[in-house]
């Protein structure tokens, strides 16, 4: 089964009010030969389809409906589960590289925090990087404790370069 097969098979409706989501990608689907990635993209911005827009429009239905787990949708190569791991781990190591510029928490700085998780972060030359993560892998963190998480400075992940300042220092 080719690639766009697949996803007309898992874009079929399980039931009669799951209309306009799985027919517009139904419908950008039959009308495309596969032929790669790059190729779809540019039918879809061409034919003015937001494929990516349908297709998380799709998951998030999906997700809310019981019938597919987030985490087990891969790229073939990894599931989002595996990268969010590998996510984790390199950030570990990052910050246990570095354990005097790297804290973790279990409160935001307003003494909030999400069920279940804590919040790891490491402070750069270029400003402030953090990600949540669940308490099963607090123990990865070999960095300071602090009481609360120091004041959000508005990062995103567009800011991610600023990891890289923290080689142009020394320790």
């Amino acid at each position: 089964m080719r690639p766009h097969e697949v996803l007309l098979h898992l874009t079929k409706p399980k039931k009669a009010h799951e209309t306009h989501t799985t027919q517009a990608i139904q419908r950008y689907l039959l009308t495309c030969d596969y032929v790669g990635y790059s190729q779809i993209r540019r039918k879809t911005k061409m034919n003015g389809i937001n494929l990516a827009g349908e297709l998380n429009g799709a998951i998030r239905k999906l997700r809310e409906e019981d019938l597919i787990v987030t985490g087990d949708i891969s790229d073939t190569h990894h599931t989002f589960d595996e990268l969010y791991e590998h996510r984790c781990f390199l950030f570990a190591v990052i910050c246990n590289l570095f354990p005097r510029k790297a804290w973790k928490s279990l409160h935001h700085s307003d003494g909030t925090m999400y069920e279940g998780m804590f919040i790891v972060g490491i402070d750069t030359p270029e400003g402030t990087y953090s990600y949540h993560y669940e308490m099963e892998q607090w123990s990865l963190f070999t960095v300071p404790e602090w009481d609360r998480a120091p004041e959000w400075d508005g990062h995103k992940p567009k800011d991610i370069d600023r990891l890289f300042s923290l080689l142009k220092q020394e320790d």
